[in-house]
């Protein structure tokens, strides 16, 4: 082994780039699929993308003096053909394509057959507003279909626990590209289900990736699954400006994975300021209710008392005018005035023919009474 002659990494792939580059066929050929994942570098003016045919894809750049040629912008689903040759980018080791023109044929099969799928769950109502559910408030458990490696999951547990530590984040662990990720999904979707400890609300979630990566969760029997949930759910796939099928179809789209968790989980400690506040505000609301209450009584009773003391004081001079008028026409008033009255045997005396001589009699003056005997009776 020690007298095997060797070569460093760097040394490799610049030969392997040198072969790809002065093969006959390789150094200037038309290549033919389907755009996906182009972007375009707005300090450099390059193209990248992918080519694909629904089986493979490779990458490709076009660099600005052969974009500034086109006279139209490269678009994801297009079919093309792409005059090109084949290149091997030294640092990462990847061959491209290194693109001199592109021709448009026209719409790509996989682009065809995302718009009918679209066209298909659209025509039964999957992405109609009216059918989106309200997430729940205050969820005890959330099921989380995603990678179980990996920062998503670190993210939405992370984020959870912070906001409310009582929320359980159940894990339905699949794979999130290639060709089994729509047949794990699908089942985790099933076992949810299934699944006894009835969790409230579902998250799809994904890391960012390309078009290619991403392209699964456009599949129409996981998003006609994911709709057949008895509980609401959240997609949060790729990244803000990526857009799939089940994003259409989701009670709520989140623009990534940690956003997700924050619309799902209300901040406990937020929601605990906010009610201290709302207490204080009804508290002092009520304090100055009582308040006004109490100066309002304050207030009636120093008018009752004041009411009650002129009624009191009308009272008492009433009282002393009748007593005044009663004792105007009281006979004793009479009586100083040097007149008397007579009774006998309890009866008042009012005419000379109810007495007798030797009857007794009893006269009343104003300051005492007489005990008399009558000798004579005259004018009877």
């Amino acid at each position: 082994m020690a007298n095997r002659e060797t070569i460093t990494v760097s040394a490799l792939n610049r030969y392997v780039k040198a072969l790809l580059e002065n093969d006959e066929i390789l150094s200037q050929v038309w290549v033919e699929g389907e755009l996906s994942d182009v972007h375009v570098h707005l300090q450099s003016g390059h193209i990248y993308f992918k080519v694909t045919d629904g089986n493979a894809s490779v990458r490709a750049v076009m660099f600005r003096s052969y974009a500034e040629r086109l006279r139209f912008r490269p678009k994801d689903g297009m079919k093309v053909m792409i005059a090109c040759r084949v290149t091997l980018y030294e640092k990462g080791g990847d061959y491209q394509l290194n693109a001199f023109d592109i021709m448009e044929v026209g719409v790509g099969k996989r682009q065809t057959e995302l718009e009918q799928a679209k066209a298909r769950l659209a025509a039964d109502g999957l992405f109609e507003q009216s059918r989106k559910r309200k997430l729940p408030e205050f969820p005890a458990k959330i099921s989380v279909i995603t990678s179980a490696t990996g920062a998503v999951i670190r993210d939405i547990q992370n984020v959870c626990g912070r906001r409310d530590p009582l929320t359980e984040i159940l894990l339905y662990p699949v794979y999130v590209q290639g060709v089994f990720a729509v047949d794990a999904i699908i089942d985790a979707v099933k076992a949810i289900c299934r699944d006894t400890r009835g969790s409230e609300l579902v998250i799809f979630a994904r890391g960012g990736g390309s078009a290619d990566d991403l392209w699964i969760f456009n599949d129409e029997g996981l998003v006609r699954a994911a709709c057949a949930l008895p509980v609401p759910f959240i997609s949060a796939v790729g990244h803000e400006t990526d857009f799939t099928l089940l994003d259409f179809a989701a009670d709520l789209r989140a623009p990534t994975p940690s956003a997700a968790a924050e619309l799902a989980v209300p901040d406990l400690g937020q929601k605990v300021t906010e009610a201290s506040a709302a207490v204080s505000q009804i508290r002092a609301m009520l304090s100055e209710r009582l308040e006004s209450h109490r100066k309002g009584i304050k207030d009636a009773m120093l008018q009752a008392d004041s009411a009650a003391s002129v009624l009191a004081q009308r009272k008492r001079d009433a009282l002393g005018r009748a007593e005044a008028e009663l004792d105007s026409l009281s006979p004793l008033r009479i009586l100083t005035r040097g007149y008397a009255y007579v009774t006998s045997q309890g009866k008042n005396i009012r005419s000379v023919r109810q007495v007798s001589a030797g009857d007794g009699l009893r006269v009343t003056l104003s300051d005492g009474t007489l005990d008399c005997t009558v000798d004579e009776v005259m004018g009877k």
